[in-house]
Formats: structure tokens, sequence, C-alpha cells
């Protein structure tokens, strides 16, 4: 959308430009016309004739009226000579009508006194006006079709390049999730034959069960998250809008991860009002965007990192911030970690990530009509949290 939207506005940008280019070139060229090339055609053609204002326009009507009027001679050829009357009225009022546009009632010397041949010149000379009158508006009409279909052109390529990158990402995450449900498929598979062949020892068995508990929770979590990836990615998908409050919401959530991020060795920061801020959100759909920042700020840090959940409200505008006090992710991580299949480097896909998490958290976000961005230092520092924290994972509400 960004990039269309960018496209958009270089289009009208380069439009108004040719436009302004082509009003000062269809001045000079009317400004030359009128000045040196009409007073001939006046002192040619209408010789003795109260016309001295007659310009471009006028010569090209009076090309018009000729070129109608000998297509109706040409059409009284082949009607029968009982009806040529009609004919002959219609050249009459062609005739009469240039006059009326033309000379304005000062004079009543027609077009009729005009030989052929005179004619013919004269339309040759009004036609070549027409074609140059209208050359700087078909010469920008084409420099603008040229712009258009390269802007266009660069635009499909860069969405090409986008949906291959897609492309490749996707295949390597399903790579990945193959090998991510393989691996724990195995050792339960294994276990799970270990156990009822009784031959795992009485005192292992409960480390066994742990285990395929372990395995079985991670495949678990692997297919739910590919689930709402190809749910959301539906366009007939609808939010269940309701009234809520954020805080409240906010408070479930990092309740409900508190046992993750103390099993981490971090600590916790909560920063929620106890107030009522009501939002029109699809609750289960927010919450699992909240506590997916919460856990994906406990799985990308290392233990000792201090995490902060905060709500803020600023004017009409509130803020969901889980920060932490972690690593901050380099730039160029950063900018694609909202895309899908995007797993970063080798040390965040090696902990789980599997590239949909935050994609998932995003679109939902925008499904809301709510932002959802990080920010670190320095740009971090404005949303007045504590020193301490390097980045945040924000929603805008």
């Amino acid at each position: 959308m960004g990039d269309r939207s960018r496209l958009k506005g270089r289009i009208i940008l380069r439009f108004i430009k040719i436009m302004i280019l082509v009003s000062i070139a269809e001045y000079f060229v009317m400004t030359f016309i009128n000045a040196l090339i009409m007073p001939f055609i006046r002192s040619v053609f209408f010789a003795g004739m109260d016309i001295a204002d007659l310009k471009v326009g006028g010569v090209i009507v009076i090309f018009l009226g000729i070129l109608i009027a000998l297509i109706i001679r040409l059409i009284e050829y082949v009607l029968p000579s009982q009806i040529h009357f009609l004919a002959d009225a219609a050249y009459a009022r062609i005739y009469s009508t240039i006059q009326e546009v033309l000379y304005r009632g000062k004079s009543q010397v027609g077009l009729s006194g005009m030989g052929l041949k005179e004619k013919i010149m004269l339309s040759v000379f009004a036609a070549g006006f027409f074609l140059i009158v209208i050359l700087p508006f078909i010469i920008g009409a084409l420099y603008f079709t040229r712009v258009i279909m390269k802007e266009f052109g660069a635009v499909e390529e860069a969405e090409r390049n986008k949906e291959h990158e897609r492309i490749r990402m996707r295949n390597l995450m399903l790579t990945d999730i193959a090998h991510d449900l393989r691996t724990p498929m195995t050792t339960v598979s294994g276990y799970a034959k270990a156990l009822s062949d009784g031959i795992v020892p009485e005192d292992k068995k409960e480390e066994y069960l742990e285990a395929i508990r372990n395995k079985t929770a991670r495949m678990d979590e692997l297919i739910g998250l590919l689930f709402d990836y190809t749910k959301l990615e539906n366009e007939d998908y609808k939010l269940d809008l309701r009234k809520a409050d954020i805080c409240e919401l906010v408070r479930e959530c990092a309740a409900g991860a508190y046992t993750d991020i103390e099993d981490a060795g971090m600590e916790v920061d909560i920063n929620i009002p106890e107030e009522y801020y009501e939002i029109r959100a699809d609750k289960a759909q927010l919450s699992r965007v909240i506590t997916n920042l919460i856990i994906n700020a406990v799985r990308h840090n290392d233990a000792g990192t201090k995490i902060g959940v905060f709500v803020k409200r600023d004017g009409t505008r509130i803020r969901v911030m889980v920060a932490d006090t972690g690593k901050m992710i380099d730039k160029e991580i950063s900018e694609h970690l909202f895309e899908p299949f995007y797993t970063g480097d080798a040390s965040r896909s090696s902990k789980g990530g599997t590239g949909l998490g935050l994609s998932i958290a995003s679109k939902v976000a925008n499904l809301h009509g709510y932002k959802l961005k990080l920010r670190q230092r320095p740009d971090i520092a404005r949303y007045n949290l504590p020193p301490e924290y390097t980045k945040a994972f924000i929603i805008t509400i």
C-alpha cells in the first residue's frame, strides 16, 4: 500500500509539472501563430473582409466547416435528385453558421465567394494550425504515458521482487517448520514406544512424560501459528469487535505471562492505570497480540533482562507498550520484523522463531485499525519510559 500511495503522489506531481510545461508551450505556440502567421492568412484569404480579430480558433472553425461542406457535397452525389434540396439547405446552413461565428454580423461577405483552390489551401493551412495547436498536448500526453508506464513498471518489478522474496522466505520457513515438527515427532514417537515397551526405569518415566508434553506443546504451537496466519490472510475474515477495557485486558495478559517471565530469570515491571479505558476490539485476538509481544521479549532476551508492560493515555490516543532492557535489534533486521516468514538472524530463529508471530500480531493490529511498531534508542525516549529500557513494541490505539 505504501508503494502505491507514493506512486499516486509521484504521478500527480508529474501530471502537474507536465500540464504547466504544456500550458507554457501552448502560450508560445499561439502567440507565434497569432502574431506572425494570422496576418498573412487574413491578407491572402480574407482581403476586404471585416474580420481583423480572426484568430487561430476561427481558422479551425472554417476548416471544419469546409470539411463538413465537402462531405455533404460528396453525399449529394449518391442521393436522389429529388432530395438534393436537403443537402443544399445543410450546405447553406454551415456557411451561415460560420458567418455568424466569425463575422458577428459585421460583414455579409461569406465563404461562398471563395474559389475551390482557395478553400483547399485554407483547409491545408487550418489543418496545419490544428496540428500545431494540439502538438504540445500530444507531446505532453505521450511523455506522461511513458512516465506512467515507467512508474508502474518499477512498482510491478518491486512487487514481483517482494513476492519472490516472500515465497523464498515462506519456503525456508516451511522447511524449518517441517524440521521443527519432525524432531519432536521423532522424540515423542521414540519416548512413547519406550514407555509402551516398558524399558524406561520407573524413576525416568516422569522425565519422559514431561519431554512428550513439551514436544507436543511445541508442535501444537507451530500448527496454531500456521492456522492463524492462513485464517488472517483470508479476505472474508472478520474480527468480533466489542467494547473492552484495554487496561484490564493488558493486565490479564501480563498476569498470564508472569510465570514464563520468572522461569526465564527475568524481572517484570507492570505499570497499568487503575482506570477504565474503553476501546472496541476483538478481545481474543488482541490478547494474543499482547501476549505474543511479551513472550517474544522473553524468548529473545537473556536472563536478567527487565521486561516492562505499560499502558499510557495521551489525549485521545492510547498506547500499549511492551519494553525490555535487552540488546537492541539490528536496523537491517528491525525493518523486516513484521514481514511474514522473516526470522532475522540465526540466533533469533534458533530460539523458536518461525517468522510468523510478529507478522500475525501486526496483521491483527492493522485489522483493528491500530498501529504496531518497534521503537529503540534514541527514539524510545519520547515515549516517557524509564531510561533503562532499550526497545519497545508499541501498539497505538
